[in-house]
């Protein structure tokens, strides 16, 4: 791969977490059709697997911020759990209704409002918080991605 020889740390970091955002989401959807044969809303399946992709990119992209000049706090891994916990936390608040019905529909549970948002929130911030440390590992943060 000639190409991708070529580019720079930071795009590298973006490729590898949008390909995991990628393979997670792919995950998912197999798990909904074949685990329990949801069916129903192809839109849904389909926006699932660019979903993730999507938040992973953004997460990736965000590793050039390492440290927060108001807090002074170093950023480290929690760029990856807040963009990823309060992404899926905006997709709930997009999609409560569809989201509700299919969770009850999947496992049968009729499960309260703050349940949907915490458990997104945390599925969320998991996902982000694995995508950022895969690429912080691989690639680094901060200046070293602007450095090649």
């Amino acid at each position: 791969m000639k190409a991708y020889d070529n580019l720079t740390k930071i795009y590298k970091r973006i490729f590898l977490a949008k390909m995991i955002g990628l393979a997670i989401s792919a995950a998912a959807v197999l798990v909904f059709i074949f685990g329990f044969q949801y069916t129903q809303n192809y839109y849904l399946l389909i926006g699932v697997l660019l979903w993730y992709t999507t938040v992973s990119g953004l997460v990736g992209l965000t590793g050039v911020l390492d440290y927060h000049p108001t807090l002074k706090i170093k950023l480290y891994l929690w760029r990856g759990f807040l963009i990823g916990g309060f992404m899926n936390l905006m997709l709930v608040f997009f999609t409560h209704d569809l989201m509700t019905q299919m969770v009850n529909d999947m496992i049968g549970l009729k499960l309260s409002v703050c349940t949907i948002f915490v458990g997104a929130f945390m599925e969320g911030a998991f996902i982000g918080l694995m995508v950022d440390y895969i690429t912080t590992k691989k690639f680094g943060e901060g200046k070293q991605l602007l450095e090649d």
